[in-house]
């Protein structure tokens, strides 16, 4: 679950989320390659209200032996968890 608040916080957790419809992170560090969006487009989260999607990207990570390539993360400062979608 996302919430919408005005504190920046920074969780270097990256959530499984199968609720979720797209990647999301609250830190632009996390993206290795990324795309400014220049109108306003929003994320819907479960409590209803919008996140702004300042940018989208991509990234790479390990977990254990393995590699995994996440694309189409979105940026989302006021997110308060990383969250990867398993749908």
């Amino acid at each position: 679950m996302v919430k919408n608040t005005n504190v920046k916080y920074v969780n270097p957790v990256w959530y499984m989320d199968s609720g979720a419809n797209a990647h999301i992170t609250s830190d632009a560090s996390k993206l290795a390659e990324q795309q400014t969006l220049h109108e306003s487009d929003f994320v819907t989260i479960s409590n209803g209200s919008g996140l702004q999607i300042q940018n989208i990207g991509s990234s790479s990570f390990q977990f254990g032996h393995s590699s995994f390539h996440l694309n189409k993360i979105l940026h989302c400062p006021q997110a308060t968890s990383n969250l990867i979608s398993v749908n």
